[in-house]
């Protein structure tokens, strides 16, 4: 059984979870958020119960940085979605009929009062090949 850890908590898109059935993937763990503190830990466990994939959907990318590096000593790969803007509509009922062209794979982003909502549709998993993070402190 290949597992595949997701770490958020949206629900994801019928077509995400065909692509991930394709890929192997039978199974989920379920992770709503991640404590920086014991990411190699969680990591290592996530490895010991047959873990193969990390599905991120949405990480700081100093998280995302430390993430990738304690997965890659495990051997397990990264994943994000790849999500193509569709438009960018004045309302929530307006996004509502472009999400229902492809139900499947769009979804689209609730705005604040006032804002624009972004309809996006997933394209496909990418694998995170590389990641080289360099931190620099500001200072006034």
């Amino acid at each position: 059984m290949v597992k595949a850890v997701v770490i958020g908590r949206h629900r994801m898109l019928p077509k995400q979870l065909e692509d991930l059935r394709r890929l192997g993937v039978d199974g989920f763990i379920q992770v709503p958020m991640i404590d920086e503190e014991n990411i190699a830990d969680s990591v290592e466990e996530w490895a010991s119960k047959g873990a193969r994939y990390i599905i991120v959907q949405a990480l700081p990318v100093h998280l995302l940085h430390k993430l990738y590096l304690e997965a890659s000593k495990q051997g397990l790969d990264v994943l994000i979605a790849r999500m193509e803007s569709i438009a960018l509509v004045k309302s929530e009922e307006e996004a509502e009929k472009l999400v229902k062209e492809n139900p499947g794979a769009r979804t689209f982003l609730r705005a604040r009062s006032g804002e624009a909502v972004r309809v996006v549709e997933f394209k496909g998993w990418d694998r995170i090949k590389q990641l080289h993070l360099e931190l620099e402190p500001v200072t006034g």
